[in-house]
């Protein structure tokens, strides 16, 4: 119950000065707007988007080392390909069938607003060319690329092939893995 009541108190706080800062930002805002009218563009310009540039810079700093130890770890994690394997096939098939209903439900409830021709069209070259450029975009040219530039996606697929290459290696990357795990715990509290 101590803890319970801890938690409680450190959300509830955490809430406040959420909502404090919302209110400041709103009465800054409103202050700007109406008050300042004249000086609103000089400071957006001067102050206020180098600062914006710089707290999104942070944040990509911290946010793509915490997505990548989270994946890897959680990877190498499940112990064995086999479980890997199961893991994944549930995803995919989940992902799949989500994603089926989903589009039947929609074609379904938008099919009266629109009239279809039966003519019939062969697959579209610029289709699977957009197809295989996209499937190509997810693999990086080099290990620090999905770094530098910021790309989520090849970020990840770094990450499970990493974490892939860990579980067949095993017992041969136990540093790797601890020094992974820290990594994941640095990152995590940087981000909190």
């Amino acid at each position: 119950r101590i803890i319970l009541s801890v938690s409680r108190q450190k959300k509830t706080g955490s809430n406040l000065k959420i909502i404090i800062a919302i209110l400041a930002a709103l009465l800054t805002g409103f202050a700007g707007m109406h008050l300042f009218a004249g000086y609103t563009a000089s400071v957006a310009e001067s102050f206020l988007t180098p600062l914006q540039n710089s707290i999104m810079n942070l944040f990509i700093i911290t946010a793509l080392p915490l997505i990548f130890f989270s994946v890897m770890t959680g990877v190498f994690g499940m112990g064995s390909m086999t479980e890997f394997r199961k893991v994944g096939n549930r995803l995919i098939l989940r992902f799949i069938g989500g994603t089926f209903i989903c589009a039947l439900v929609c074609g379904l409830v938008i099919l009266p607003f629109f009239r279809f021709s039966t003519v019939r069209t062969g697959i579209n070259i610029d289709q699977t060319s957009g197809l295989v450029k996209l499937i190509l975009d997810m693999l990086p040219r080099n290990i620090l690329d999905p770094f530098i530039t910021g790309n989520t996606i090849q970020l990840i697929v770094m990450a499970v092939v990493t974490g892939l290459a860990m579980i067949a290696l095993d017992s041969r990357t136990a540093l790797l893995r601890s020094f992974a795990e820290e990594a994941n715990s640095l990152a995590y509290i940087l981000v909190e």
